[in-house]
């Protein structure tokens, strides 16, 4: 990838002091991108960049922390600059997401809040109905949708890696008194729904799903189609962690990850 093809989340670091290293020459990062555009980057210069980019935002956002508006008006307008110049707005939210946890935990959940509204209000590339063409990601805009995607797992079954180990999760989850024989969600105390949910995500990460981290859609949806809860919100599955210590010990072929 050369230099003028890089194109950075959150455009911070073109005017960045940072130094980088080009075949032994060592230039600041703003000059890179003028001075330099036809370089051809490595693998670890992109990674470079990436993380002195997310360094500058991380900086930027401490510095204007005062409320919510001024950050999430900050964030909405990088997003913005990032999909103008053909950047993916979907790519935009789940990197972001990832770094999240560098920051504290009150600009931390303000970041997350945004990203998960982000992540429902997106109206991604649809076809051009005309030519049946997809529209590029560069004219992605952000709209209110009462209509978040689907999910690709609805059930608990579909989500596991196997029958035989749903079953016997299952199993033992009745024979606990977390749920009936059939599934139905039967350990309703005052923080049942953190229980459920952080009961899910902890499958997920020990490894008994087809992946390491089922998004909120779908946890909302196998709360309800596997375990017949009311519907519980977006926001309140996302802000909820996978227990380290509550469920461990009824999974016995399986050690705690963390």
């Amino acid at each position: 990838m050369k230099v003028v093809e890089y194109l950075p989340l959150y455009g911070l670091i073109r005017n960045s002091d940072n130094i980088i290293t080009l075949n032994g020459l060592t230039v600041q990062v703003k000059d890179l991108f003028i001075n330099y555009p036809d370089f051809e980057l490595t693998a670890d210069q992109v990674d470079q960049l990436d993380t002195f980019d997310c360094s500058s935002l991380q900086n930027i956002l401490q510095q204007i922390f005062v409320n919510d508006e001024i950050i999430t008006s900050f964030l909405k307008n990088l997003l913005e600059n990032y999909i103008k110049t053909g950047g993916s707005t979907e790519h935009w939210v789940r990197q972001t997401f990832h770094s999240v946890n560098n920051y504290s935990s009150k600009l931390r959940s303000i970041i997350e809040l945004y990203l998960l509204n982000i992540s429902h209000l997106v109206s991604y590339a649809q076809p051009d109905q005309a030519n049946n063409k997809p529209v590029p990601h560069s004219v992605t805009r952000i709209v209110e949708t009462d209509h978040p995607p689907q999910p690709v797992y609805d059930n608990l079954r579909d989500a596991f890696n196997s029958a035989a180990e749903y079953n016997l999760v299952m199993a033992i989850l009745y024979e606990n008194g977390y749920c009936s024989m059939g599934g139905t969600w039967q350990d309703y105390n005052n923080a049942w729904k953190s229980s459920i949910v952080s009961l899910i995500k902890w499958l997920s990460i020990q490894g008994f799903c087809k992946r390491s981290k089922l998004t909120p859609v779908e946890i909302q949806a196998i709360c309800q189609n596997t375990f017949k809860t009311e519907k519980i919100s977006l926001s309140t599955i996302y802000h909820i962690s996978p227990s380290t210590k509550e469920f461990s010990h009824l999974i016995p072929f399986l050690k705690p990850g963390f």
